[in-house]
């Protein structure tokens, strides 16, 4: 009987010609297979055979580097240097590449920042002399990974990784594809993307399913609970914690199974965080498991993770034991101040120092942990790049403000000085730079061609509007529209001046810029309790007028962004009766006002507030104080503002005295079509009456009335707006909420140079200093809340064109309807008014004619709501109008104008 022949070898798959062991194909097949059937000994004697260890054979080197790196570290980085020496020798520019991402790797973990950075280097310059595709997008993917995680322009990060998906999706090779994933993730996490960052870890799983493989499993599954963890650490919900834990669990299991070390060190210690203050014995027992792995490895991050975890568990048993951690944990993290793990190991100093020290030694330790997250921000080099990664760190802003609020001595000036540094920074910041480049710097932004990238970008826009949404061109001009952005804001990033430092408001300035009867309501929300059981910040509210400052806690619940979006879907609904809503609007105010205004001095009418995180886009005019009290907006003119400091900017500005004209542009002719998010752009007929009535009414001349083909781009970037004290803009509008750039007023293009989408950057080059801006296009006071930053809204970008105020509205309206208020809004503007008490005045005659809350509640004035825009009419005006405008109803109702409303015949979206 003949022996049985053995079983195949696993590594028959390899199998290839003999003029090809050597190469990358086969020698990470070999690895794969090993790594499959747990054969690691036997693969590295094959790799051997095959020369490993040489650099005449560097891809056998390199993987066999890959294949020892979990046993012997140090072996791995020799080999990872062989092999990158050897395939410079061969100009095989993807294996250097490869080889040097390796090598930056370890570096960086062991805490070696300057050879990491010069393995960077190299690698970039081989991809650039090479000129292939795929070594630059592996190379511009090391760059960003790099700046990531040891600090720099995150911005320029993600933009790298953009350029680098595209390059490789969907074909390029999966270990890359997998490799621009996770540090898409990781650039996401840091700039406030939430979403994107959890779309681009599932996106590598879904690569699982195409080869099998489990490379990085570990590290996807850390990722995506570090980002839920993220997420609930901003938004805490019932249940979260107890989610996370089971979540961690399950992740700890994947990191020990595939004996990744790091990770499961890692993940001991959110175990212990969210295990602090339910179990302190079960987080004490993470922290030693976290810290016995470290002290194996010897990776500075992981130490320190492990010590300010540690520094928060012991802060009330052991002080002098929680402030050595935490200041070792920083100490490990010296070589890189501007990563973001430095400034984690800060945060949780900022709140370890409060229960260590005496309070008047925690705010200096306080101070330093915000100055570690502005130095991260000072190295954003584009507006935009600021606001989205500071808004990851705003949270901290929150509960400072909360810590200094209910201290024993509550220290009113410290708090309100901490809330506004982090408030409307990106926009302050802008406008400190047009203050800086203002008169010909500015008029040449205005006036100059556009470049070719701009012209391509406005070619890309016009066929947009041309295209049918959701077609196949339609989604390639998209996707080319966003390459050519990204490319765009490359080329420009830096470009300016250098932004001085802000000097933020202070209680006292805000003091003396408030008038006798004007108050300023001033919010920070915050969850009174964070994901892990502490002391998250709390909700407050500081009232401020000339006589006194008081801060008042507010009983938020934490659903407070259902509440907010429930009552606002009842004020939208207009087969609501207000008996309906009533209600609710009594229930916000008792817990957003009641105390606060029982507290005000008499006399007060006019209320400035600065809103806060889900109170952004809550109608504060609609609430009322007590059983069958006024609505707020029908006691006081009311104007809302992102931050005080904006507010007394604004306030500063007033050096321009009223004019008496304005101009208004109506019914742009656009091109048939639709515009990106589906809404067709056809005919306004409404807002060409619109535009009539306002010229009747000022008594403007056809010059100030653009219709049509005449109400283009080209032409109001160059218009003059010398004696202009209202511009009017009765147009279709978007407010892009992915894409906030993005966001437009279509307006006529005007010549080949203008794609007729008046977008925030063009509306930041105009010359609005200190004018009334309205606009009548649908929802433009919203868009994405940005923490911090407050609504990226179309409004927004008018101030930092420099307009004073902005009139706008939170949804659509019905014509007749905005007609009556309109109507009322502008005669008590031409009457010497400012916009907050013009529209007061509109809005309680609304009231008393019955309209529904719907018609009356949307309209916000923002900014600068007591400046007057307008010269008031000579006193024979007057008469001709209180005589004439009772004649006929008629008459009255063609005196309209309109602001983001829906129209009965062309809706105006």
């Amino acid at each position: 009987m003949s022996a049985q022949a053995p079983p195949p070898s696993p590594f028959e798959a390899c199998a290839t010609s003999a003029a090809a062991p050597r190469t990358q194909v086969h020698t990470l097949c070999l690895l794969r297979v090993a790594r499959q059937h747990d054969r690691l000994p036997e693969v590295r004697e094959r790799l051997r055979h095959l020369g490993a260890g040489t650099s005449a054979h560097p891809w056998p080197t390199m993987v066999l580097g890959y294949a020892t790196q979990d046993d012997d570290e140090e072996r791995a980085l020799r080999l990872y240097e062989v092999a990158a020496d050897g395939f410079t020798t061969t100009g095989d520019a993807e294996g250097e590449v490869l080889a040097r991402h390796n090598l930056r790797n370890l570096y960086h973990r062991r805490g070696r920042v300057a050879a990491a950075a010069e393995q960077v280097r190299l690698a970039l310059a081989t991809a650039e002399r090479s000129g292939q595709p795929m070594p630059v997008a592996r190379a511009s993917v090391l760059e960003a990974a790099h700046i990531v995680e040891v600090g720099g322009d995150f911005g320029r990060a993600y933009r790298s990784l953009v350029r680098a998906q595209r390059q490789a999706f969907p074909d390029g090779p999966i270990g890359l594809r997998r490799t621009i994933l996770i540090a898409l993730a990781n650039a996401s996490l840091y700039l406030g993307q939430l979403d994107e960052s959890i779309a681009a870890l599932e996106a590598h799983r879904a690569l699982r399913q195409v080869d099998g493989s489990t490379a990085d499993a570990a590290t996807v599954a850390y990722n995506l609970l570090n980002a839920r963890l993220t997420r609930a650490e901003q938004r805490p919900r019932p249940g979260a914690r107890a989610r996370l834990t089971s979540e961690a669990v399950g992740v700890l299991a994947e990191a020990t199974r595939l004996e990744r070390a790091a990770l499961v060190a890692h993940t001991h210690r959110v175990l212990a965080d969210l295990s602090r203050t339910s179990d302190p014995s079960l987080a004490a027992t993470h922290l030693r498991e976290c810290l016995a792995i470290e002290a194996r490895l010897g990776e500075p991050e992981l130490r320190a993770g492990c010590l300010w975890s540690r520094s928060l568990l012991e802060a009330r048993r052991h002080p002098a034991r929680a402030e050595q951690a935490s200041r070792d944990a920083i100490d490990a993290l010296k070589a890189t101040p501007g990563s973001p793990h430095f400034i984690y190991a800060w945060q949780a100093r900022l709140r370890l120092s409060w229960q260590t020290l005496q309070e008047d030694a925690a705010m200096p330790a306080s101070l330093q942990a915000l100055d570690a997250i502005e130095r991260l921000r000072a190295m954003q080099t584009d507006e935009t790049t600021r606001a989205a990664l500071f808004s990851h760190w705003a949270r901290d802003y929150d509960w400072l403000v909360g810590q200094l609020l209910q201290a024993d001595t509550p220290r009113l000036p410290q708090a309100f000085e901490v809330g506004e540094r982090r408030r409307t920074r990106a926009l302050l910041d802008h406008l400190t730079r047009a203050g800086v480049r203002e008169g010909s710097a500015r008029e040449a932004a205005r006036q100059g061609r556009p470049t070719a990238q701009r012209q391509q970008i406005v070619e890309a826009q016009r066929r947009l509007l041309m295209t049918t949404w959701g077609g196949d061109e339609h989604r390639q001009l998209l996707a080319q529209l966003r390459a050519l952005e990204i490319e765009e804001r490359e080329a420009h990033s830096g470009d300016g001046v250098a932004v001085p430092a802000h000097a933020f408001a202070s209680l006292a300035q805000v003091q003396r810029g408030l008038g006798e009867t004007e108050a300023l309501l001033w919010y920070s929300i915050a969850p009174w309790e964070d994901v892990y059981g502490d002391f998250g910040g709390g909700a407050w509210l500081v009232t401020v007028t000339r006589q006194a400052v008081r801060a008042h806690r507010l009983p938020v619940s934490g659903d407070l962004e259902g509440q907010v979006s429930a009552f606002v879907g009842l004020l939208r609904n207009r087969q609501t009766r207000a008996e309906s809503w009533s209600p609710a609007a009594a229930r916000l105010g008792a817990t957003l006002l009641e105390p606060a205004l029982a507290d005000l001095p008499s006399g007060i009418d006019r209320l400035v507030i600065v809103p806060d995180g889900d109170l952004h886009v809550l109608p504060f005019e609609t609430l009322t104080i007590g059983d069958g009290g006024l609505p707020l907006g029908e006691q006081f003119d009311i104007t809302l503002v992102p931050s005080a400091t904006l507010w007394l900017h604004l306030r500063a500005r007033r050096d321009m005295a009223p004019r008496a004209s304005a101009l208004v542009l109506a019914d742009p002719a656009l091109a048939t079509g639709v515009r990106p998010d589906a809404e067709r752009l056809g005919p306004l007929p409404w807002a060409r009456r619109e535009a009539q009535s306002i010229a009747r009414l000022l008594g403007l001349d056809a010059h100030h009335v653009r219709e049509g083909a005449d109400a283009s781009e080209q032409f109001l970037k160059r218009a003059s707006l010398a004696e202009v004290g209202v511009l009017h803009l009765a147009a279709h509008a978007r407010a892009d909420e992915a894409f906030p750039d993005r966001s437009a007023v279509f307006l006529t293009a005007g010549d080949r140079h203008e794609d007729g989408w008046l977008q925030p950057n063009e509306i930041a080059a105009l010359s609005l200093e200190g004018r009334l801006v309205v606009l009548s296009a649908c929802a433009s006071a919203g868009g994405t809340v940005l923490a911090g930053e407050g609504p990226l809204s179309l409004a927004r970008a008018f101030f930092a064109g420099g307009a004073s105020t902005v009139v706008a509205t939170r949804w659509p309206l019905r014509d007749d309807e905005a007609a009556f208020v309109m109507t009322r809004f502008y005669t008590a503007l031409r009457e010497g008014l400012g916009a907050a008490p013009a529209l007061r005045r509109a809005r309680r005659e609304a009231i008393a004619h019955g309209l529904p809350a719907d018609a009356w509640a949307s309209f916000v004035v923002l900014g600068d709501g007591s400046r007057v825009p307008l010269s008031a009419a000579p006193p024979r005006w007057r008469r001709w109008r209180v005589a004439v405008i009772p004649v006929t109803a008629a008459l009255a109702a063609l005196v309209v104008v309109t602001i983001a409303r829906v129209r009965r015949r062309s809706p105006r979206v």
